[in-house]
């Protein structure tokens, strides 16, 4: 079983992400597929394969449907079980999904959203960070989101305070 102990530090997430290349993230339906295979992973700790039939069930692809973005994917493989085809992580997948994932997972959380047994419980909220993710992650823009809330810092909130207090003291001082 895999234990996650709070958030990490998001720069090293974008560090892991840039190894991965931007140029290289995965489509929706891929990224729908790598959620479930992850979610197996997490939970027994084993990289375990699914049947195409049932991953194709559980994410509501009809038959007949173009899926050679996922038989081509650099995070997912194609193997055989027996006389079955499966989908299986790649290592590249795993370290996509530890990575991606607990950032969304960051980024959920301060969309004030309510997490159950490692689970968001809101689907648009989740929908909503995995876009944020998307777009922010291996960017270098989440270090920039960061530190544009200059206003927000202890020390400049308390500069700005004092230089309230002398205004209004020389106003008091001013007028009297």
């Amino acid at each position: 079983m895999v234990v996650h102990y709070g958030l990490p530090d998001i720069s090293k997430l974008e560090k892991e992400l840039k190894k991965l290349g931007t140029f290289n993230m995965p489509a929706d339906l891929e990224l729908r597929t790598m959620e479930q295979l992850h979610e197996r992973y997490r939970k027994s700790g084993k990289i375990e394969s699914a049947r195409t039939t049932e991953m194709f069930r559980l994410l509501g692809i009809p038959d007949g449907s173009d899926v050679s973005i996922l038989t081509n994917s650099r995070f997912i493989s194609l193997v055989l079980d027996d006389t079955h085809e499966c989908f299986k992580l790649t290592p590249d997948g795993i370290r996509y999904m530890d990575n991606f994932y607990t950032a969304m997972l960051r980024r959920y959380s301060e969309l004030a959203g309510l997490i159950k047994d490692g689970e968001m419980v809101n689907p648009d909220k989740r929908s909503r960070a995995r876009q944020w993710a998307k777009e922010y992650l291996g960017t270098g823009r989440v270090a920039e989101e960061r530190e544009s809330k200059w206003w927000e810092k202890t020390w400049v909130q308390i500069i700005m305070l004092l230089g309230a207090i002398a205004g209004i003291i020389g106003l008091i001082t001013a007028f009297s």
